[in-house]
């Protein structure tokens, strides 16, 4: 099981949308690269567009912080994950089921032993980690990487029946179209990420820029892709630019993200014509910001240095309200306490919360509940082992509709692995299981977990 962050609330409904039909009408050439789809502008800003652009919603493999994203779906009535398994020596596809609280392989063939090709729940072999989307609870798209460097990109229809289906592969030379662990769209019939490292160059031979940025487009159909927005000019050091796992208005938001100062320094939203549009600028003295599409439209909660207020702005509409002005001001190279904004839940958000000492320089950090309307602060006692420490329980999903969260705990396991010499051996190590918790009990510091069997 793939260990995970803390996740920022947005419709899970979202999620849960009508089927992606996964179109078998071609889009183009097979894997083929269309140089003509995006302007070779300085700014990268495409020519104006005929047709209205499609809208796009987010398809990444779960809930996550803006630019981080996992193997698994999760949805109202349960959890899609990949896993590997030690019986088949392949990874796997499994459901967990919240009413029956059964963790099982997706395979409805009966007698089936979920160790060989024939099973639907078992991936074609790779050694390579497989990067996996849900366009939607009854469909998967999944890229499989070889040690050389190809890729092979499947997609398969989530019955327990249908075998996975191979739709184009990929070779070592453009292994660097493959989306790997990123947050992505979809409008239906295509698959919109950003991709590093690429030139897409109308002359046959130029040399790839490593420093460009593409948002581009993949069918889901046939595996063509072509770019969609080139985020052009040199990227300076420390500077990237990622996109969100959230949509504005059936648009992909793009957040340029400056890692020396800790911070985004802009957020523009890209529709799937490659038309881009600023959204917002934050001041440069904010000390913390979290975006996430809420059920009135996208927003972005922030707080500055110079004061306690937490802020929500609206976008693209700029509109601002002040959340609570009960926490107190920081300056980021003090001693204090600091706010992570984690997860939106009911009438407040689940925050980090880390303590620093300035004379002997220590920290520690706890997680709990800010309530927005009073700015009261309660820490959750809750603990688990991790990697031998006690530490924050790790929040993967938030079920508001069953008053509940989706957890991570660590337990111990009994690795099984191959060494040099041919010889099979075994070593104890960890792994993490779901669970589910009231949050409540969570709030409370009551270990009260219901687990998968």
């Amino acid at each position: 099981m793939r260990r995970q962050k803390t996740i920022p609330r947005r419709a899970l409904a979202a999620l849960c949308a009508a089927a992606c039909a996964l179109s078998l009408a071609a889009c183009a050439a097979p894997g083929a690269v269309s140089a003509d789809a995006a302007s070779s502008g300085a700014d990268g800003a495409g020519a104006p567009a005929e047709t209205p652009a499609p809208a796009l919603r987010s398809i990444q493999s779960r809930e996550g912080y803006p630019y981080v994203v996992g193997q698994n779906g999760f949805f109202e009535d349960g959890i899609l994950e990949l896993a590997y398994s030690d019986e088949a020596g392949r990874w796997l596809h499994y459901r967990y089921d919240f009413e029956t609280m059964r963790r099982a392989p997706l395979c409805a063939v009966e007698g089936c032993s979920h160790t060989t090709d024939v099973c639907p729940a078992v991936l074609p072999q790779t050694d390579v980690r497989p990067s996996c989307f849900y366009p939607d609870e009854t469909h998967a798209v999944f890229f499989l990487t070889q040690p050389d460097g190809s890729a092979q990109m499947y997609t398969q229809t989530l019955d327990g029946a249908s075998l996975p289906q191979l739709v184009y592969t990929f070779g070592s030379s453009d292994s660097a179209l493959v989306p790997g662990l990123t947050a992505a769209y979809t409008d239906g019939e295509s698959l919109y990420y950003m991709s590093g490292a690429l030139h897409f160059a109308a002359t046959p031979g130029q040399t790839d820029d490593l420093t460009a940025y593409w948002f581009v487009r993949m069918s889901l159909a046939d595996g063509a892709v072509e770019p969609v927005y080139e985020f052009g000019g040199e990227v300076p050091p420390g500077m990237s630019w990622q996109i969100a796992g959230d949509a504005a208005g059936g648009k992909a938001v793009a957040l340029h993200y400056n890692s020396t100062a800790g911070r985004i320094d802009a957020y523009d939203a890209i529709d799937a014509n490659g038309e881009k549009t600023p959204l917002w600028t934050p001041p440069e003295d904010v000390v913390f910001q979290i975006f996430c599409e809420e059920d009135t439209g996208p927003s972005v909660y922030y707080m500055l240095e110079t004061d306690g207020v937490l802020r929500r702005r609206t976008l693209p509409a700029g509109e601002e309200e002040a959340v609570t002005d009960a926490l107190a001001p920081y300056a980021s190279d003090s001693a204090g306490v600091r706010l992570r904004l984690c997860a939106l839940y009911e009438n407040g958000a689940i925050v980090d919360i880390t303590k620093i000492d300035a004379a002997p320089g220590e920290q520690s950090t706890e997680r709990g509940y800010l309530d927005f309307s009073t700015g009261a602060l309660t820490p959750s006692t809750l603990l688990n082992m991790h990697n031998g420490y006690p530490r924050p329980v790790s929040i993967c999903c938030v079920l508001p509709a069953r008053g509940q969260l989706v957890v991570q705990l660590e337990e111990p396991y009994t690795e099984h692995s191959v060494g040099s010499d041919g010889q099979p051996y075994t070593f104890e190590s960890s792994r993490s299981e779901f669970a589910l918790i009231d949050f409540d009990d969570w709030l409370a510091g009551e270990a009260a977990y219901q687990t998968f069997s």
